[in-house]
């Protein structure tokens, strides 16, 4: 039974910890205005806001942009879907070439910034990028896999419990077993 709850360790999805969402860096809130470039203040996260010539910032960016596309004055909607991703998302896992430059990408070093925070205000001033979205691991229904995997009636138990209890009814009262099925599900079945 306690695989099937997701207040259980042992049902809970491993990744949202049996809550269903998550809370994560929104691209959309970090460069609400895509026309815009790096250099013209596309990303309005503090830390992303001066890319003056000459500055670490600049340089950094122009160092990694060149090698997908980019530079500080390409606007975003101008961007490659890979050189975009890059930029978000970092390149630690695209190559092994090291005379690209390592890159965690905005997304990542938001998101770094959040967790490691211990200003409660700094953690506010965060939280007005991110979201709460649907835990991408379990789809939002908070258990883990295994769990998912058995059906009844080719149901599994959160579609289940997404129907209304009229529904639900009609659903058990059409089901029908073989006798080794009915064996495994006695007990269940007793429950419903």
């Amino acid at each position: 039974p306690r695989l099937f709850s997701f207040n259980s360790p042992v049902g809970a999805c491993e990744d949202c910890g049996g809550i269903g969402m998550n809370f994560v860096v929104s691209p959309d809130k970090l460069i609400p205005d895509k026309s815009l470039s790096l250099f013209s203040g596309a990303v309005i996260c503090n830390g992303f806001k001066s890319f003056d010539p000459g500055s670490y910032t600049h340089e950094y960016f122009n160092s990694v942009g060149k090698h997908y596309g980019w530079d500080v004055h390409t606007p975003i909607e101008e961007m490659t879907e890979d050189g975009l991703h890059v930029l978000l998302y970092g390149n630690k896992y695209a190559r092994k070439n090291y005379s690209i430059p390592k890159f965690e990408g905005i997304v990542n070093m938001v998101k770094r910034r959040y967790e490691t925070n211990t200003s409660a205000e700094a953690r506010e001033y965060y939280e007005d990028f991110m979201d709460n979205v649907p835990c991408p691991s379990c789809g939002g229904r908070r258990l883990r896999p295994e769990a998912l995997a058995v059906t009844v009636g080719e149901k599994n138990i959160s579609q289940l419990c997404d129907m209304s209890v009229s529904v639900l009814r009609e659903f058990f009262k059409g089901l029908s077993f073989t006798e080794s099925e009915r064996a495994v599900a006695k007990e269940i079945l007793k429950e419903i």
